[in-house]
């Protein structure tokens, strides 16, 4: 992967565009979430349910 620092933009912009990508991804996995849990239930879900039913995989350190 090449990082935006390598080619050339300004800091900010790339500190931005890192932001971004973080953000679409868990925009991404939330909507994967979702699908799931739509397909369990059989019916439609809002983020908030969700979120909701979500559990945390991360270790504890």
């Amino acid at each position: 992967m090449i990082h935006p620092r390598r080619i050339g933009l300004p800091r900010c912009k790339a500190e931005c565009l890192c932001c971004q990508t973080a953000d679409i991804a868990l925009r991404t996995m939330l909507i994967s979430e979702g699908i799931y849990l739509s397909d369990r239930l059989g019916r439609e879900v809002t983020a908030e349910e969700a979120i909701a039913s979500s559990q945390t995989t991360a270790v504890q350190v």
